[in-house]
Protein backbone atom coordinates (compact mmCIF):
# COMPACT_ATOMS: atom_id res chain seq x y z
CA UNK A 1 0.00 0.00 0.00
CA UNK A 2 1.54 3.34 -1.01
CA UNK A 3 2.34 5.61 1.88
CA UNK A 4 3.48 9.21 1.89
CA UNK A 5 6.30 10.22 4.21
CA UNK A 6 5.36 13.54 5.80
CA UNK A 7 7.79 15.66 7.78
CA UNK A 8 6.78 17.14 11.13
CA UNK A 9 7.65 20.83 11.53
CA UNK A 10 6.23 23.89 13.25
CA UNK A 11 3.16 25.65 11.87
CA UNK A 12 3.70 29.18 10.61
CA UNK A 13 -0.01 30.08 10.72
CA UNK A 14 -0.87 32.37 13.63
CA UNK A 15 -4.62 31.93 13.19
CA UNK A 16 -4.41 28.18 13.53
CA UNK A 17 -2.03 28.44 16.48
CA UNK A 18 -4.52 30.72 18.22
CA UNK A 19 -7.35 28.29 17.64
CA UNK A 20 -5.29 25.40 18.94
CA UNK A 21 -4.53 27.29 22.13
CA UNK A 22 -8.26 27.68 22.59
CA UNK A 23 -8.58 23.90 22.36
CA UNK A 24 -6.16 23.56 25.27
CA UNK A 25 -8.31 22.18 28.09
CA UNK A 26 -10.39 19.94 25.86
CA UNK A 27 -7.88 18.59 23.39
CA UNK A 28 -4.32 17.35 23.29
CA UNK A 29 -3.73 18.93 19.87
CA UNK A 30 -0.95 21.53 19.87
CA UNK A 31 0.66 23.74 17.28
CA UNK A 32 3.68 21.50 17.09
CA UNK A 33 1.47 18.63 15.95
CA UNK A 34 0.73 20.33 12.63
CA UNK A 35 2.45 18.48 9.81
CA UNK A 36 3.70 20.76 7.11
CA UNK A 37 4.50 19.68 3.56
CA UNK A 38 6.58 21.91 1.28
CA UNK A 39 4.10 23.66 -0.98
CA UNK A 40 3.77 23.15 -4.74
CA UNK A 41 6.33 20.42 -5.27
CA UNK A 42 5.80 17.09 -6.99
CA UNK A 43 4.05 14.53 -4.79
CA UNK A 44 5.66 11.18 -4.00
CA UNK A 45 2.53 9.42 -5.30
CA UNK A 46 -0.34 10.16 -7.63
CA UNK A 47 -2.73 10.49 -4.68
CA UNK A 48 -3.61 13.46 -2.57
CA UNK A 49 -3.20 12.91 1.17
CA UNK A 50 -5.04 13.79 4.37
CA UNK A 51 -3.14 14.10 7.64
CA UNK A 52 -5.38 14.55 10.69
CA UNK A 53 -4.50 15.13 14.34
CA UNK A 54 -7.73 14.99 16.31
CA UNK A 55 -9.22 14.11 19.67
CA UNK A 56 -12.62 12.82 20.71
CA UNK A 57 -14.18 14.79 23.57
CA UNK A 58 -16.77 12.24 24.67
CA UNK A 59 -18.71 14.32 27.18
CA UNK A 60 -19.45 16.85 24.42
CA UNK A 61 -19.76 14.25 21.64
CA UNK A 62 -17.22 16.27 19.70
CA UNK A 63 -14.07 15.75 17.66
CA UNK A 64 -11.61 18.64 17.51
CA UNK A 65 -8.24 19.07 15.86
CA UNK A 66 -6.35 19.95 12.73
CA UNK A 67 -5.88 18.53 9.27
CA UNK A 68 -3.44 19.02 6.43
CA UNK A 69 -4.53 18.18 2.90
CA UNK A 70 -1.78 17.77 0.34
CA UNK A 71 -3.98 18.07 -2.75
CA UNK A 72 -2.84 17.27 -6.27
CA UNK A 73 -4.78 18.89 -9.09
CA UNK A 74 -5.80 15.84 -11.11
CA UNK A 75 -8.71 17.74 -12.67
CA UNK A 76 -8.51 18.77 -16.30
CA UNK A 77 -8.20 22.50 -15.65
CA UNK A 78 -6.49 25.10 -13.47
CA UNK A 79 -8.16 25.72 -10.09
CA UNK A 80 -8.48 29.04 -8.28
CA UNK A 81 -10.27 27.53 -5.26
CA UNK A 82 -10.65 24.23 -3.52
CA UNK A 83 -14.08 23.11 -2.33
CA UNK A 84 -14.64 21.18 0.89
CA UNK A 85 -17.81 19.35 1.90
CA UNK A 86 -18.92 19.69 5.53
CA UNK A 87 -21.58 16.99 5.52
CA UNK A 88 -22.35 17.19 9.28
CA UNK A 89 -23.88 20.63 8.58
CA UNK A 90 -26.78 19.11 6.64
CA UNK A 91 -30.04 20.01 8.35
CA UNK A 92 -31.04 16.35 8.61
CA UNK A 93 -28.20 15.79 11.09
CA UNK A 94 -30.02 17.69 13.82
CA UNK A 95 -27.59 19.23 16.30
CA UNK A 96 -24.56 17.91 14.40
CA UNK A 97 -22.19 20.21 12.59
CA UNK A 98 -18.63 21.01 11.53
CA UNK A 99 -17.02 24.41 12.08
CA UNK A 100 -13.79 25.33 10.30
CA UNK A 101 -12.10 27.62 12.81
CA UNK A 102 -9.09 28.66 10.76
CA UNK A 103 -7.68 27.91 7.31
CA UNK A 104 -4.46 28.35 5.37
CA UNK A 105 -3.41 27.60 1.82
CA UNK A 106 0.28 27.16 1.06
CA UNK A 107 1.14 28.58 4.52
CA UNK A 108 -0.86 31.78 4.00
CA UNK A 109 -3.97 32.39 6.10
CA UNK A 110 -7.11 32.52 3.99
CA UNK A 111 -10.71 33.45 4.66
CA UNK A 112 -13.04 30.59 3.69
CA UNK A 113 -16.07 31.53 1.60
CA UNK A 114 -19.44 30.30 2.79
CA UNK A 115 -22.50 30.12 0.57
CA UNK A 116 -26.16 29.26 0.98
CA UNK A 117 -25.35 25.57 1.41
CA UNK A 118 -23.78 25.06 4.86
CA UNK A 119 -22.24 21.77 3.72
CA UNK A 120 -20.03 23.61 1.23
CA UNK A 121 -16.92 25.66 2.00
CA UNK A 122 -14.72 27.33 -0.61
CA UNK A 123 -11.02 27.78 0.16
CA UNK A 124 -9.50 30.38 -2.21
CA UNK A 125 -5.92 29.60 -3.27
CA UNK A 126 -3.16 32.25 -3.24
CA UNK A 127 -2.71 31.73 -6.98
CA UNK A 128 -4.33 29.47 -9.58
CA UNK A 129 -3.19 25.87 -9.32
CA UNK A 130 -2.11 24.29 -12.60
CA UNK A 131 -3.05 20.77 -13.63
CA UNK A 132 -0.81 18.19 -11.88
CA UNK A 133 0.51 20.82 -9.47
CA UNK A 134 -0.24 20.65 -5.76
CA UNK A 135 -1.35 22.82 -2.89
CA UNK A 136 -1.31 22.31 0.87
CA UNK A 137 -4.43 23.26 2.81
CA UNK A 138 -4.38 23.41 6.64
CA UNK A 139 -7.61 23.55 8.64
CA UNK A 140 -8.50 23.69 12.30
CA UNK A 141 -11.97 22.30 12.82
CA UNK A 142 -14.37 20.82 15.30
CA UNK A 143 -17.30 18.49 14.63
CA UNK A 144 -20.27 17.98 16.91
CA UNK A 145 -21.60 14.44 16.52
CA UNK A 146 -25.40 14.32 16.71
CA UNK A 147 -27.68 11.81 18.31
CA UNK A 148 -28.64 9.28 15.59
CA UNK A 149 -31.18 10.78 13.19
CA UNK A 150 -31.61 7.93 10.73
CA UNK A 151 -30.38 10.02 7.80
CA UNK A 152 -27.71 8.69 5.44
CA UNK A 153 -28.42 5.13 6.61
CA UNK A 154 -27.60 6.21 10.19
CA UNK A 155 -23.82 6.12 9.74
CA UNK A 156 -23.10 9.48 11.41
CA UNK A 157 -24.11 9.80 15.03
CA UNK A 158 -23.95 8.31 18.49
CA UNK A 159 -23.65 9.03 22.17
CA UNK A 160 -21.29 8.56 25.10
CA UNK A 161 -23.36 5.59 26.29
CA UNK A 162 -23.75 3.71 23.00
CA UNK A 163 -20.62 4.79 21.14
CA UNK A 164 -20.29 6.51 17.77
CA UNK A 165 -20.55 5.57 14.09
CA UNK A 166 -18.61 8.14 12.10
CA UNK A 167 -18.75 8.63 8.36
CA UNK A 168 -18.29 12.07 6.74
CA UNK A 169 -17.15 13.56 10.05
CA UNK A 170 -14.31 15.81 8.80
CA UNK A 171 -13.96 18.35 5.96
CA UNK A 172 -13.39 16.45 2.70
CA UNK A 173 -12.55 17.79 -0.75
CA UNK A 174 -15.54 17.66 -3.08
CA UNK A 175 -15.61 15.25 -5.99
CA UNK A 176 -14.67 16.26 -9.52
CA UNK A 177 -16.18 14.84 -12.71
CA UNK A 178 -14.45 15.34 -16.03
CA UNK A 179 -16.72 17.37 -18.28
CA UNK A 180 -18.95 18.45 -15.38
CA UNK A 181 -16.54 20.00 -12.89
CA UNK A 182 -16.96 20.08 -9.12
CA UNK A 183 -19.92 18.15 -7.74
CA UNK A 184 -21.40 20.75 -5.39
CA UNK A 185 -25.07 19.74 -5.20
CA UNK A 186 -26.56 19.84 -1.69
CA UNK A 187 -26.74 16.40 -0.08
CA UNK A 188 -30.03 14.63 0.56
CA UNK A 189 -30.98 12.57 3.59
CA UNK A 190 -31.30 9.55 1.29
CA UNK A 191 -28.40 7.13 1.15
CA UNK A 192 -24.74 8.14 1.03
CA UNK A 193 -23.74 11.69 0.00
CA UNK A 194 -19.99 10.99 -0.09
CA UNK A 195 -18.34 11.53 -3.45
CA UNK A 196 -14.66 12.33 -3.63
CA UNK A 197 -11.32 11.38 -5.08
CA UNK A 198 -9.13 8.62 -3.71
CA UNK A 199 -6.49 9.75 -1.23
CA UNK A 200 -4.18 8.37 1.41
CA UNK A 201 -4.80 9.07 5.10
CA UNK A 202 -2.70 9.40 8.23
CA UNK A 203 -4.77 9.90 11.36
CA UNK A 204 -3.54 10.56 14.89
CA UNK A 205 -6.66 10.00 16.95
CA UNK A 206 -6.77 10.49 20.72
CA UNK A 207 -9.71 8.94 22.56
CA UNK A 208 -10.53 7.57 26.02
CA UNK A 209 -8.61 4.39 26.68
CA UNK A 210 -11.78 2.42 27.36
CA UNK A 211 -13.04 2.82 23.77
CA UNK A 212 -12.65 0.03 21.22
CA UNK A 213 -11.74 1.63 17.87
CA UNK A 214 -12.53 0.17 14.45
CA UNK A 215 -11.47 2.25 11.46
CA UNK A 216 -10.67 2.42 7.80
CA UNK A 217 -7.12 1.36 7.05
CA UNK A 218 -4.73 -0.19 9.54
CA UNK A 219 -3.89 0.84 13.10
CA UNK A 220 -0.10 1.20 13.28
CA UNK A 221 0.01 1.71 17.05
CA UNK A 222 -2.14 2.39 20.12
CA UNK A 223 -0.22 4.20 22.85
CA UNK A 224 -1.72 4.85 26.32
CA UNK A 225 -1.20 8.40 27.48
CA UNK A 226 -1.05 9.77 30.98
CA UNK A 227 -3.52 12.51 30.06
CA UNK A 228 -6.87 11.49 31.59
CA UNK A 229 -6.57 7.85 30.62
CA UNK A 230 -6.54 8.41 26.86
CA UNK A 231 -4.97 6.37 24.07
CA UNK A 232 -3.31 7.74 20.95
CA UNK A 233 -4.25 5.67 17.88
CA UNK A 234 -1.97 6.07 14.85
CA UNK A 235 -3.81 4.89 11.74
CA UNK A 236 -2.88 4.77 8.07
CA UNK A 237 -5.32 4.17 5.24
CA UNK A 238 -5.48 4.38 1.53
CA UNK A 239 -5.78 4.96 -1.15
CA UNK A 240 -9.48 5.30 -0.42
CA UNK A 241 -12.29 7.81 -0.83
CA UNK A 242 -12.94 8.53 2.86
CA UNK A 243 -11.93 7.67 6.40
CA UNK A 244 -14.42 6.25 8.88
CA UNK A 245 -14.50 5.24 12.55
CA UNK A 246 -16.60 3.08 14.85
CA UNK A 247 -16.11 3.67 18.57
CA UNK A 248 -17.49 1.24 21.15
CA UNK A 249 -17.48 1.97 24.89
CA UNK A 250 -16.25 -1.22 26.54
CA UNK A 251 -18.16 -0.38 29.70
CA UNK A 252 -21.45 -0.55 27.78
CA UNK A 253 -20.73 -3.65 25.72
CA UNK A 254 -18.65 -5.53 28.33
CA UNK A 255 -16.27 -7.00 25.78
CA UNK A 256 -15.51 -7.24 22.07
CA UNK A 257 -15.45 -10.58 20.26
CA UNK A 258 -13.26 -10.74 17.18
CA UNK A 259 -12.60 -13.30 14.49
CA UNK A 260 -10.34 -12.96 11.50
CA UNK A 261 -9.03 -14.81 8.49
CA UNK A 262 -6.17 -14.06 6.12
CA UNK A 263 -7.08 -14.05 2.43
CA UNK A 264 -3.72 -13.88 0.70
CA UNK A 265 -2.16 -10.85 2.44
CA UNK A 266 -5.41 -9.19 3.56
CA UNK A 267 -6.85 -9.70 7.05
CA UNK A 268 -10.65 -9.90 7.08
CA UNK A 269 -11.83 -9.21 10.61
CA UNK A 270 -15.19 -9.07 12.36
CA UNK A 271 -15.47 -7.18 15.68
CA UNK A 272 -18.74 -7.46 17.58
CA UNK A 273 -19.72 -6.34 21.06
CA UNK A 274 -20.29 -9.30 23.34
CA UNK A 275 -23.96 -8.38 23.69
CA UNK A 276 -24.42 -8.89 19.93
CA UNK A 277 -22.03 -11.79 19.30
CA UNK A 278 -24.44 -14.72 19.57
CA UNK A 279 -22.75 -18.13 19.11
CA UNK A 280 -21.37 -18.57 15.63
CA UNK A 281 -22.18 -15.06 14.37
CA UNK A 282 -18.67 -13.57 14.33
CA UNK A 283 -17.23 -16.63 12.59
CA UNK A 284 -20.08 -16.68 10.05
CA UNK A 285 -19.47 -13.04 9.10
CA UNK A 286 -15.77 -13.65 8.51
CA UNK A 287 -16.42 -16.86 6.57
CA UNK A 288 -18.92 -15.20 4.21
CA UNK A 289 -16.71 -12.17 3.58
CA UNK A 290 -13.62 -14.32 3.06
CA UNK A 291 -15.54 -16.53 0.63
CA UNK A 292 -16.53 -13.60 -1.58
CA UNK A 293 -13.32 -11.56 -1.37
CA UNK A 294 -11.01 -13.51 -3.73
CA UNK A 295 -13.56 -13.59 -6.54
CA UNK A 296 -13.97 -9.82 -6.53
CA UNK A 297 -10.22 -9.43 -6.45
CA UNK A 298 -9.81 -11.79 -9.43
CA UNK A 299 -12.43 -9.88 -11.44
CA UNK A 300 -11.66 -6.28 -10.44
CA UNK A 301 -8.04 -6.14 -9.30
CA UNK A 302 -6.08 -6.02 -6.05
CA UNK A 303 -7.67 -4.62 -2.90
CA UNK A 304 -4.41 -2.91 -1.76
CA UNK A 305 -5.39 -2.36 1.88
CA UNK A 306 -3.96 -4.62 4.60
CA UNK A 307 -7.33 -5.38 6.17
CA UNK A 308 -11.10 -5.22 5.81
CA UNK A 309 -13.18 -4.72 8.97
CA UNK A 310 -16.79 -5.71 9.56
CA UNK A 311 -18.62 -4.44 12.62
CA UNK A 312 -22.02 -3.27 13.84
CA UNK A 313 -24.02 -0.07 13.48
CA UNK A 314 -27.57 0.96 14.23
CA UNK A 315 -28.52 1.44 10.58
CA UNK A 316 -31.63 3.01 9.13
CA UNK A 317 -33.14 1.61 5.92
CA UNK A 318 -30.32 -0.89 5.38
CA UNK A 319 -28.93 -4.10 6.81
CA UNK A 320 -25.40 -3.39 5.59
CA UNK A 321 -23.42 -0.35 4.43
CA UNK A 322 -19.86 -0.19 3.09
CA UNK A 323 -17.30 2.60 3.35
CA UNK A 324 -13.55 2.58 2.76
CA UNK A 325 -12.14 -0.54 4.39
CA UNK A 326 -15.13 -1.04 6.68
CA UNK A 327 -18.55 -2.70 6.46
CA UNK A 328 -21.28 -1.85 8.94
CA UNK A 329 -23.97 -4.43 9.68
CA UNK A 330 -27.21 -3.98 11.61
CA UNK A 331 -27.36 -7.20 13.62
CA UNK A 332 -29.83 -6.29 16.37
CA UNK A 333 -32.64 -8.46 14.97
CA UNK A 334 -30.33 -11.43 14.43
CA UNK A 335 -29.00 -11.20 17.98
CA UNK A 336 -32.39 -10.61 19.60
CA UNK A 337 -33.18 -14.27 20.37
CA UNK A 338 -29.59 -15.19 21.27
CA UNK A 339 -29.22 -17.72 18.44
CA UNK A 340 -28.15 -17.75 14.78
CA UNK A 341 -30.56 -19.56 12.47
CA UNK A 342 -29.98 -20.93 8.97
CA UNK A 343 -32.34 -18.29 7.59
CA UNK A 344 -30.30 -15.55 9.23
CA UNK A 345 -27.06 -16.95 7.80
CA UNK A 346 -28.72 -16.95 4.35
CA UNK A 347 -29.68 -13.30 4.86
CA UNK A 348 -26.16 -12.41 5.93
CA UNK A 349 -24.71 -14.24 2.94
CA UNK A 350 -26.30 -11.91 0.45
CA UNK A 351 -25.86 -8.70 2.45
CA UNK A 352 -22.17 -9.28 3.19
CA UNK A 353 -21.39 -10.52 -0.33
CA UNK A 354 -22.96 -7.34 -1.70
CA UNK A 355 -21.13 -5.04 0.73
CA UNK A 356 -17.76 -6.69 0.09
CA UNK A 357 -18.31 -5.90 -3.59
CA UNK A 358 -18.63 -2.21 -2.74
CA UNK A 359 -14.99 -2.12 -1.70
CA UNK A 360 -14.38 -2.16 -5.45
CA UNK A 361 -17.66 -0.72 -6.84
CA UNK A 362 -17.57 2.36 -6.24
CA UNK A 363 -14.75 2.32 -3.72
CA UNK A 364 -11.73 1.53 -5.83
CA UNK A 365 -13.56 2.05 -9.14
CA UNK A 366 -15.23 5.39 -8.62
CA UNK A 367 -18.49 6.92 -9.83
CA UNK A 368 -20.92 9.55 -8.60
CA UNK A 369 -23.38 7.53 -6.53
CA UNK A 370 -25.64 10.56 -6.13
CA UNK A 371 -26.24 10.97 -9.86
CA UNK A 372 -25.63 7.42 -11.10
CA UNK A 373 -26.47 5.12 -8.21
CA UNK A 374 -27.41 2.33 -10.60
CA UNK A 375 -23.73 1.96 -11.54
CA UNK A 376 -22.73 1.05 -8.00
CA UNK A 377 -25.82 -0.65 -6.57
CA UNK A 378 -27.09 -2.45 -9.65
CA UNK A 379 -23.71 -3.70 -10.80
CA UNK A 380 -22.75 -4.78 -7.29
CA UNK A 381 -26.01 -6.74 -6.96
CA UNK A 382 -25.31 -8.50 -10.26
CA UNK A 383 -21.77 -9.36 -9.21
CA UNK A 384 -22.95 -10.56 -5.80
CA UNK A 385 -25.26 -13.02 -7.57
CA UNK A 386 -22.36 -14.21 -9.71
CA UNK A 387 -20.22 -14.72 -6.60
CA UNK A 388 -23.03 -16.82 -5.15
CA UNK A 389 -23.33 -18.73 -8.43
CA UNK A 390 -19.69 -19.70 -8.08
CA UNK A 391 -20.04 -20.64 -4.40
CA UNK A 392 -23.55 -22.12 -4.25
CA UNK A 393 -24.24 -23.21 -7.83
CA UNK A 394 -26.77 -21.84 -10.29
CA UNK A 395 -29.83 -22.99 -8.38
CA UNK A 396 -28.78 -21.38 -5.11
CA UNK A 397 -27.77 -18.15 -6.83
CA UNK A 398 -31.03 -18.04 -8.80
CA UNK A 399 -32.99 -18.17 -5.55
CA UNK A 400 -31.17 -15.03 -4.39
CA UNK A 401 -31.63 -13.37 -7.80
CA UNK A 402 -35.39 -13.92 -7.78
CA UNK A 403 -35.96 -13.20 -4.10
CA UNK A 404 -33.39 -10.64 -2.98
CA UNK A 405 -32.64 -8.77 -6.21
CA UNK A 406 -35.59 -8.97 -8.59
CA UNK A 407 -38.45 -9.53 -6.16
CA UNK A 408 -39.28 -5.93 -5.10
CA UNK A 409 -38.85 -4.60 -8.64
CA UNK A 410 -40.95 -7.38 -10.18
CA UNK A 411 -43.74 -6.56 -7.73
CA UNK A 412 -43.53 -2.93 -8.82
CA UNK A 413 -43.83 -3.85 -12.50
CA UNK A 414 -46.75 -6.20 -11.85
CA UNK A 415 -48.47 -3.23 -10.23
CA UNK A 416 -48.10 -1.29 -13.50
CA UNK A 417 -45.26 0.95 -12.36
CA UNK A 418 -41.69 1.44 -13.53
CA UNK A 419 -38.81 3.85 -12.89
CA UNK A 420 -35.72 5.08 -14.69
CA UNK A 421 -32.58 3.56 -13.19
CA UNK A 422 -30.15 6.30 -14.24
CA UNK A 423 -31.59 9.30 -12.43
CA UNK A 424 -30.00 11.46 -9.72
CA UNK A 425 -31.26 11.34 -6.17
CA UNK A 426 -32.96 14.50 -4.90
CA UNK A 427 -35.00 15.46 -1.86
CA UNK A 428 -38.08 14.95 -4.04
CA UNK A 429 -37.13 11.42 -5.08
CA UNK A 430 -39.63 8.64 -4.43
CA UNK A 431 -37.12 6.56 -2.52
CA UNK A 432 -39.09 3.31 -2.88
CA UNK A 433 -39.19 3.65 -6.66
CA UNK A 434 -35.56 4.74 -6.81
CA UNK A 435 -34.37 1.85 -4.65
CA UNK A 436 -36.29 -0.67 -6.76
CA UNK A 437 -34.75 0.84 -9.88
CA UNK A 438 -31.10 1.09 -8.84
CA UNK A 439 -30.92 -2.18 -6.87
CA UNK A 440 -33.37 -4.36 -8.79
CA UNK A 441 -33.99 -3.07 -12.30
CA UNK A 442 -30.37 -2.07 -12.83
CA UNK A 443 -29.13 -5.46 -11.62
CA UNK A 444 -31.45 -7.14 -14.13
CA UNK A 445 -30.09 -4.81 -16.80
CA UNK A 446 -26.49 -5.81 -16.13
CA UNK A 447 -27.56 -9.45 -16.02
CA UNK A 448 -29.29 -8.94 -19.39
CA UNK A 449 -26.00 -7.61 -20.78
CA UNK A 450 -24.16 -10.67 -19.41
CA UNK A 451 -26.65 -12.98 -21.06
CA UNK A 452 -26.40 -11.04 -24.32
CA UNK A 453 -22.59 -11.01 -24.61
CA UNK A 454 -21.64 -14.11 -22.58
CA UNK A 455 -19.42 -14.58 -19.55
CA UNK A 456 -16.03 -14.22 -21.31
CA UNK A 457 -16.86 -10.81 -22.77
CA UNK A 458 -18.70 -9.70 -19.62
CA UNK A 459 -15.78 -10.38 -17.31
CA UNK A 460 -13.26 -9.06 -19.83
CA UNK A 461 -15.23 -5.81 -19.89
CA UNK A 462 -15.24 -5.59 -16.11
CA UNK A 463 -11.50 -6.25 -15.95
CA UNK A 464 -10.76 -3.50 -18.49
CA UNK A 465 -13.18 -1.08 -16.81
CA UNK A 466 -11.65 -1.75 -13.39
CA UNK A 467 -8.13 -1.17 -14.72
CA UNK A 468 -9.05 2.04 -16.58
CA UNK A 469 -10.87 3.64 -13.65
CA UNK A 470 -8.91 2.27 -10.73
CA UNK A 471 -9.01 5.01 -8.06
CA UNK A 472 -10.49 7.32 -10.70
CA UNK A 473 -14.05 8.43 -11.51
CA UNK A 474 -16.15 6.88 -14.27
CA UNK A 475 -19.55 7.70 -15.74
CA UNK A 476 -22.19 5.55 -17.47
CA UNK A 477 -20.69 6.07 -20.93
CA UNK A 478 -17.38 4.64 -19.69
CA UNK A 479 -19.02 1.46 -18.43
CA UNK A 480 -21.09 1.06 -21.61
CA UNK A 481 -17.94 1.49 -23.69
CA UNK A 482 -16.20 -1.26 -21.73
CA UNK A 483 -19.01 -3.72 -22.47
CA UNK A 484 -19.19 -2.73 -26.15
CA UNK A 485 -15.44 -2.98 -26.62
CA UNK A 486 -15.30 -6.45 -25.07
CA UNK A 487 -18.37 -7.66 -26.99
CA UNK A 488 -17.21 -5.99 -30.20
CA UNK A 489 -20.71 -4.76 -30.91
CA UNK A 490 -23.13 -1.96 -30.12
CA UNK A 491 -25.20 -2.33 -26.94
CA UNK A 492 -26.74 1.13 -26.63
CA UNK A 493 -30.33 -0.04 -27.26
CA UNK A 494 -30.11 -2.68 -24.55
CA UNK A 495 -28.41 -0.21 -22.22
CA UNK A 496 -31.04 2.48 -22.84
CA UNK A 497 -33.93 0.05 -22.34
CA UNK A 498 -32.82 -1.03 -18.87
CA UNK A 499 -31.20 2.12 -17.53
CA UNK A 500 -32.68 5.15 -19.30
CA UNK A 501 -36.29 4.21 -20.03
CA UNK A 502 -39.35 3.18 -18.00
CA UNK A 503 -41.12 0.79 -20.36
CA UNK A 504 -40.22 -2.56 -18.79
CA UNK A 505 -42.92 -5.25 -18.55
CA UNK A 506 -43.10 -8.33 -16.39
CA UNK A 507 -42.31 -10.37 -19.50
CA UNK A 508 -38.99 -8.52 -19.80
CA UNK A 509 -38.22 -9.26 -16.15
CA UNK A 510 -39.15 -12.94 -16.51
CA UNK A 511 -37.02 -13.28 -19.65
CA UNK A 512 -33.90 -12.25 -17.73
CA UNK A 513 -34.75 -14.43 -14.74
CA UNK A 514 -35.44 -17.46 -16.91
CA UNK A 515 -32.23 -16.87 -18.84
CA UNK A 516 -29.99 -16.82 -15.78
CA UNK A 517 -29.27 -20.56 -15.71
CA UNK A 518 -29.41 -21.14 -19.49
Amino acid sequence: MPRIAIQTVRSAIPAIVTILVLFGSASSVHAGDLRQIPARQQSETNFSSYDLTVELIPERSEIAGTMTVDWINTTDESQASLYFRLFPNADYHGNGGTDVLAAAADRASVEPIEGDDPTLLEIPLPEPLAVNDRTVIELAFQTVIPEPTGASFGVFGGSIDQGWTLADWYPIVAGWEEGSGWYLAPPTRFADPTFGDAATYRVSFTAPGDLHVVSSGHEMSATPRLQAGTTLHEIESGPGRDFTLSLFPKTSFTDIETAEEAVDDVIIRASLPGSIAVPGLTDAIVEIASDAFPLYESWLGAYEQPELDLTIANLSGATGVAWNGIIWLDLADIAADGALSEEEVAQLRFVITHEVGHQWIAGIIGSNNNDHGFMSEGLTNTLAILVLRDRLGESGAEDYLRGWVAGPYAALVRDGRDAIADEPVTNDSNIVLRSSAIYGKAALGFEAIRQEIGDPAFFAALSAYAADYRFAVSDPADLLHAFEAAAERELSSLWSFWFEESTTTIDDVDAVLNGFAD
